[in-house]
């Protein structure tokens, strides 16, 4: 079994559940073509949402999402003003928008994901709107 396809079993496993038929779980007989055969049903698990400051203050807003045994942690900080740059830096790209970071922990994050949570995060923040400032997202996976 690929680690690719261990991970999106784990990450399912987390988000379905198939406990006991009263909550959704259990096996379903299916007739089609004559045939009863017996397949898995699945209910999805219960999924909380949390959105509050992080107690100390440090950021300026946070998240948490629970799934099953997997949790995410979110933590924005900024828009800040940004750190002077060398003087070999682009100024000019700095002017017009804001700079992002996205920075995503946990334990076997595959880079096709890290890459594809940051090119999202980057498509959804109005940088241009963002001149001259810099924020910094922080994501937190924990099984």
């Amino acid at each position: 079994m690929s680690k690719t396809f261990a991970s999106q079993r784990r990450l399912l496993k987390d988000i379905l559940t198939d406990g006991p038929p009263d909550i959704g779980g259990g096996m379903e007989v299916c007739d089609s073509d004559g045939d009863a055969t017996a397949v898995p049903r699945f209910a999805w698990r219960k999924i909380v949402v949390r959105s509050k400051p992080l107690s100390g203050g440090a950021s300026s807003g946070s998240s948490s999402v629970d799934m099953g045994n997997t949790r995410v942690v979110c933590t924005v900080n900024g828009p800040r003003e940004q750190q002077q740059q060398s003087a070999n830096a682009s100024v000019d790209t700095a002017m017009e928008e804001g700079v992002l970071s996205v920075t995503l922990r946990g334990g076997d994050i595959e880079p096709t994901l890290r890459y594809s949570v940051e090119r999202a995060l980057q498509a959804v923040v109005c940088l241009r709107k963002l001149a001259r400032t810099e924020t910094a997202i922080e994501l937190n996976v924990q099984h």
